[in-house]
């Protein structure tokens, strides 16, 4: 059980759940409280997958470890690739970048993940989250994808009009941008389906 282990890594490394805290802050710019560690070690709550490649870290153990093998035999791991206003969708290899867990119920081969920045997709995808994306499922109208176009990336959700010229990004949180690609003009549009965030389907 992640818990059991959690309790013996903090204890058997002389750490605290304060000591914890401090290290995914100061070395990995990840903000969570002594309390929250307290809640993950005594298992009320289940560490998101970001903050479980850190843990392993730390700990200079496998993700795998932390969660014990039963877990291990379950997932499967992706490539987190960056965050969503950078790296383009591409075949990628799992040894130049950090793998997040994934629930075999959504993997696929050559899936990759990417921590979303800012919150144009709030409230569904919010700022720090893990998406999961999936190039080898089809877009459609009114899903919501990770792009990149004219040097820049993002997530927002897929439309395009009836004559099939205009293609719109939109975005949920309406204080943002929409963005437009006439298709007409020959723009280099690439997209991937996004098929969930952290463990949670769409």
């Amino acid at each position: 059980m992640l818990n059991k282990t959690l309790k013996k890594l903090i204890k058997s490394k002389g750490y605290t759940n304060k000591s914890i805290s401090e290290k995914l802050l100061n070395e990995y710019d990840y903000k969570i409280s002594k309390e929250s560690i307290a809640k993950y070690a005594d298992g009320t709550r289940t560490p998101e997958p970001k903050m479980l490649v850190y843990l392993s870290k730390i700990f200079n153990v496998s993700v795998d470890y932390i969660l014990g093998t039963e877990f291990n035999k379950l997932t499967k791991f992706i490539p987190l690739i960056g965050k969503s206003s950078c790296g383009t969708p591409q075949d990628y290899n799992l040894e130049n970048y950090d793998a997040v867990p994934i629930s075999p119920d959504i993997y696929n081969e050559g899936m990759y993940a990417v921590e979303a920045e800012g919150k144009s997709m709030s409230p569904k995808i919010n700022d720090g989250n893990i998406v999961y994306c999936d190039p080898s499922q089809e877009v459609n109208n009114g899903n919501i994808v990770h792009y990149m176009v004219k040097g820049e990336s993002g997530i927002k959700k897929y439309k395009i009009n009836e004559p099939q010229t205009i293609v719109s990004l939109v975005p949920l949180n309406s204080d943002y941008d929409i963005v437009t690609v006439d298709q007409y003009e020959n723009v280099d549009l690439r997209m991937v389906k996004v098929v969930g965030v952290v463990d949670t389907d769409f």
